[in-house]
């Protein structure tokens, strides 16, 4: 997303969104992948807990895997 559309709720909204599909569909869990200089604390603030980071990759960022529980959620 462009610093011109950050903050303003679109990001949010698409992720419920995405969330809200993925339950419907039958899935328990959700699973995504960001970098250090991407969307971590986005994630973490929607609910996601860092699982897995590769350090150093590829060259000198992190990659974070982060998986969030659908169950209880609406």
């Amino acid at each position: 997303m462009d610093k011109e559309s950050s903050g303003n709720g679109i990001g949010s909204e698409l992720l419920a969104k995405a969330e809200s599909y993925a339950i419907e569909h039958g899935c328990h869990s959700s699973f995504l992948d960001t970098f250090s200089f991407q969307a971590k604390p986005f994630y973490e603030k929607h609910g996601y807990n860092v699982e897995m980071v590769l350090k150093n990759h590829p060259i000198t960022s992190e990659r974070y895997y982060l998986t969030k529980s659908l169950l209880g959620c609406s």
